[in-house]
C-alpha cells in the first residue's frame, strides 16, 4: 500500500464511520482503546500501519479483547461485509478474517490499498452498483 497519510487518513475516518454506525461511538472508543493499548500505538492510522507490518498482532488483540477468536472472527467479518458493501467491493468478509489472522502480509496490504484506492477516487458502492447495472463492471478485488 502506498503509505500515504491521505490514504491511511481517508481509511481510518471510514473505518470510524463504519463502526460507529455499527457499533456506535462508545463501543468503538472502548474497543480501539484497548487494541491501541495491546499494539502500542495512538490512534487508528497507527494501527493500519502497524498492520501493514504485520497483521498478526491486531488479530490477536481483537481476540484478547473480545475473549477469544469467535469474537475476532464476528467482528472483522461484520466492520468488512460493511466496508465490502459501502465500497462495492468484490470480495468477501471471509477474506479479511483469514488475513488477518494467518497474518498474510501481502492480502492484508492489497484490501487496504484496494479500500485507500477506492476512497480516493470517491467511488461508493452506489456508484459501483450504477456501473454494473449499467453493463459496465469492475475488476477490483479487496
Amino acid at each position: 500500500m502506498r503509505r500515504s497519510k491521505y490514504s491511511v487518513s481517508l481509511i481510518a475516518s471510514m473505518l470510524g464511520e463504519v463502526m460507529d454506525e455499527l457499533f456506535g461511538p462508545g463501543f468503538k472508543s472502548v474497543l480501539l482503546h484497548h487494541i491501541e493499548q495491546k499494539l502500542g500505538v495512538n490512534s487508528v492510522e497507527d494501527i493500519i500501519i502497524a498492520v501493514l507490518d504485520k497483521p498478526r498482532p491486531l488479530y490477536d488483540a481483537i481476540a484478547e479483547v473480545l475473549g477469544g477468536e469467535a469474537g475476532a472472527d464476528m467482528l472483522i467479518a461484520t466492520i468488512s461485509r460493511a466496508i465490502i458493501r459501502r465500497l462495492g467491493l468484490k470480495a468477501t468478509p471471509r477474506m479479511a478474517v483469514e488475513a488477518l489472522k494467518k497474518g498474510d502480509k501481502e492480502a492484508v496490504t492489497s484490501m487496504l490499498d484496494t479500500i485507500g484506492i477506492r476512497l480516493a477516487r470517491g467511488t461508493s458502492g452506489e456508484r459501483q452498483k450504477k456501473r454494473r447495472a449499467a453493463g459496465k463492471g469492475t475488476h477490483d478485488n479487496m
